[in-house]
């Protein structure tokens, strides 16, 4: 019965990734799996490549199954969160509770209706199995389940080594494999640059910023771009404010200390890996550190001995994140919704003919033009066509220029198109071509055509 109302409650919450389709770097991702298979590399997360390696050749382009699985991990996640809460708190009503409230949280929902970002939830999943497993005392158990957690995604689990130190041998074999990504990241610049923290004292204040958004961000829908926050110094001191006071909690209660400092660790690398941005409650870096909240919340209820309160507390959670999370989803849905987004790529793949080397340009408004065009490149169009090279995507008109003129590219191989918000596609292939043309031979270059494209026609 358990089962069902979670999946019923994260139905709720979650009904619109249904509708969804694939972006950023989804497309590039499908296209590896199933066009060009040693493309398919993301060491950063590992688990991630092998995800698509193994659903691709079942699921192939169907969104909603992409998105069924999504689902069917947040739902699994919020089972297994109940079951360690249970085992760590010995409180039968606050692991129940923790439950719910995960299932229904609007923290971290954007790596639900993102397949490329599913590699988060895979990671929570195994290491709330091997928590719970640690907890009861099966190290074996415990070590291979949080192991598993750590290959499948090392920078965000690495924060368990001080929870449970056994899996350190594993670290220090994934260290080596990793180097060449981990020295090129933020997390190791920022990491050994003290200097840049104290020049740019604001990184500071998008760590306490984004953990006032994960503690306030189902009750107050902050303001978000793609699950991408915006700094608010008064938040940013709430959240030091809460950082400070939970040291009080350790004398008060032991377990309520360790659930805050889960929360607080546990995002640590992910600000480290991008410490210039605020993170909004959606943001997939908030998937782990939500599971502590979503204990903290369900546990500290459990100690509520007036029913009165208790259920206005509560449902005051439940309902909100039900409809915060349904806010967020709307405001996705104008750059996410199938429809919209294959009824451009329809336009696209009709108005391209069989060629060569064709170059992509894109104009028009935002959000369709940046997160439904530009984010995807030309991958869309390269898995329609079952091709390995990729079409060139540039609206500089100077990069345009040099193609033409420096790489011989056919003036007729450029295709343009404008959007609008509203999902209307233009072909404004002639116009830019003509507008490039004139620019090139004012320079004293004369472009070539490509004569065979024209008798096509």
């Amino acid at each position: 019965m358990y089962v069902v109302l979670i999946t019923l409650l994260s139905l709720v919450s979650y009904w619109r990734v249904f509708t969804f389709t694939f972006w950023k770097d989804d497309w590039w991702l499908l296209w590896a799996a199933t066009t060009n298979i040693s493309k398919l590399t993301d060491w950063l997360h590992p688990g991630t490549p092998v995800e698509f390696m193994l659903f691709a050749p079942l699921f192939g382009t169907r969104a909603v199954l992409w998105q069924l699985l999504g689902f069917v991990l947040h739902v699994a996640i919020a089972l297994a969160l109940a079951r360690c809460v249970s085992e760590f708190t010995h409180s039968r009503r606050g692991a129940k509770v923790s439950g719910v409230l995960y299932a229904v949280s609007v923290a971290g929902m954007d790596a639900v209706g993102w397949p490329a970002a599913h590699v988060v939830l895979w990671a929570s999943l195994f290491l709330l199995i091997g928590l719970t497993y640690y907890v009861r005392r099966n190290k074996i158990l415990a070590y291979l389940y949080i192991c598993l957690a750590l290959l499948i995604d090392p920078f965000r689990v690495f924060p368990i080594l001080l929870i449970y130190p056994y899996v350190l041998v594993i670290a220090i074999f994934l260290f080596p494999f990793f180097w060449h990504n981990i020295v090129g990241s933020q997390l190791v610049t920022h990491l050994f640059s003290p200097a840049y923290v104290f020049q740019h004292i604001y990184v500071l204040g998008n760590y306490f910023n984004s953990i006032a958004n994960l503690f306030f961000g189902w009750l107050i829908p902050f303001p978000e771009d793609a699950s991408t926050g915006v700094y608010n110094r008064l938040w940013a001191i709430a959240g030091l404010s809460i950082v400070c006071l939970s040291v009080f909690a350790f004398k008060r209660n032991k377990k309520i200390f360790l659930l805050l400092f889960w929360i607080f660790l546990f995002y640590i690398p992910n600000w480290l890996f991008e410490p210039r941005l605020t993170m909004g409650i959606t943001h997939r870096y908030m998937v782990i550190p939500a599971l502590g909240v979503a204990a903290l919340f369900g546990y500290a209820l459990s100690f509520i001995k007036n029913y009165r309160l208790y259920y206005l507390l509560f449902g005051l959670l439940l309902l909100s994140n039900i409809a915060v999370a349904n806010y967020f989803a709307h405001k996705a849905a104008p750059y996410r919704e199938s429809a919209i987004i294959n009824a451009l790529w329809d336009r696209i793949d009709a108005d391209v003919p069989e060629v060569d080397n064709p170059v992509f340009s894109y104009s028009g408004e935002d959000p369709l033009k940046t997160y439904g065009l530009e984010l995807s490149g030309a991958y869309p169009f390269a898995i329609r066509r079952k091709i390995t090279e990729i079409p060139i995507v540039t609206e500089d008109r100077e990069y345009l220029e040099k193609l033409l003129c420096e790489k011989n590219i056919p003036i007729n191989h450029i295709f343009a198109w404008n959007v609008t918000s509203e999902g209307v596609i233009a072909n404004e292939s002639m116009k830019v071509r003509s507008e490039v043309l004139t620019t090139a031979m004012d320079h004293g270059c004369v472009p070539v055509i490509d004569q065979l494209l024209i008798e096509n026609k």
